[in-house]
């Protein structure tokens, strides 16, 4: 009988990291049907609560409060000074870099764009910004396994473009959770013209702060700016569990005995490529065992509970528990926010359903 590593969770289970990375394109010409079907009704702008539990300046470090403070002196009341008066992608990226140099330059977390003034020349349209660790290494090619926080930049703010907007964006976060599965949520972000919009996508779907003018609330640019440079791992949505020595990772897990067990994970077997989803991972132990990370559903007995009742009937041919342990849910991701009606997209050629109405 084979032997199982089992983790589990009330309403899901994280993942561990995978060895092969994917390099983030230049652009994207569409986002597949399937993709945009997964989480359409699971969408959320707006929502309450979102300032405070990630961009909550009263528990902030010292360092943070001044950072704040600095990079609010570049706003005289009416607008930010030096934002270009014709926001093309490449003046706006200098005018960011120029705030973060001014002012986030002990930040732990740095903005990078995958596009170069030339490319833009050659296509105009939008620019892909993202932040990373300055630790990781020199390289033309940026990997989604570095990304901390994606984000998309235009020139224009045009609401008709919504759904197409959205999908560009969601397809480079599908990118971050393929190549870091254990990533709990994943920040995103919009800079249109000067619209801004702030995401979080999770293995539930995504929710937003709804769009701000950032001339006319600086506050909640600053706040953001300042937040994605120098957001701990907890609120950045990178996992908290997993401890990483010499090279290898580790998961601690509670035995059949109720004793925790420590395990070193190996070789990657199973990973899926989507958001909304169990997010199933599975990977080969150093003990020969196999440890399965899943989100599992709340409407659905947990998994380690079934495999426990098979084992006790006997029944053969069924993997056997040997330890388990609940990480978190996504019900303790979203304590605090508070959530209205699903976000009603628009097809450009058929009708969707959304919470039984047609739109």
């Amino acid at each position: 009988m084979s032997e199982v590593v089992q983790l589990d969770s009330t309403h899901f289970v994280l993942l561990s990291a995978i060895s092969n990375f994917t390099a983030i394109p230049a652009s994207i010409a569409s986002a597949s049907r399937g993709t945009f079907e997964e989480i359409k009704n699971c969408t959320f702008r707006n929502v309450g609560g979102f300032w405070e539990k990630f961009f909550d300046p009263k528990r902030w470090r010292r360092e943070q409060e001044a950072m704040l403070e600095g990079v609010l002196t570049a706003h005289d009341g009416k607008k930010w000074t030096g934002f270009p008066k014709v926001p093309d992608e490449k003046l706006v990226w200098d005018w960011l870099r120029s705030l973060e140099e001014r002012f986030l330059d002990h930040a732990p977390y740095r903005f990078h764009t995958t596009k170069t003034a030339d490319q833009l020349q050659e296509r105009k349209g939008h620019m892909n910004l993202f932040l990373r660790s300055p630790a990781v290494e020199r390289s033309d090619t940026f990997f989604y396994k570095h990304v901390l926080v994606m984000g998309e930049q235009k020139k224009f703010y045009d609401t008709s473009r919504f759904k197409a907007d959205f999908l560009q964006l969601m397809c480079h976060v599908q990118g971050v959770f393929t190549d870091q599965p254990t990533r709990r949520f994943v920040h995103a972000f919009t800079l249109y013209a000067f619209n801004m919009e702030l995401w979080i996508f999770d293995w539930s779907g995504a929710y937003s702060s709804g769009t701000f003018d950032i001339h006319d609330e600086p506050d909640k640019f600053a706040r953001a700016l300042v937040g994605y440079a120098t957001m701990d791992d907890d609120t950045m949505g990178l996992d908290t569990f997993m401890e990483r020595r010499d090279g290898h990772r580790y998961v601690t897990l509670d035995d059949a005995n109720g004793k925790e067990t420590r395990l070193r994970l190996d070789k990657l077997m199973i990973r899926q490529k989507a958001i909304v989803c169990r997010g199933t991972t599975c990977y080969k132990t150093q003990d020969s065992y196999v440890a399965k990370f899943s989100w599992t559903s709340d409407k659905r007995k947990l998994e380690v509970e079934q495999l426990k009742r098979a084992e006790a009937m006997g029944v053969e041919g069924v993997a056997r528990v040997v330890a388990h342990r609940q990480i978190t849910t996504i019900a303790e991701m979203r304590e605090g926010l508070r959530f209205s009606a699903a976000h009603p997209f628009r097809s450009e050629d058929q009708c969707i359903w959304v919470k039984g109405t047609t739109v």
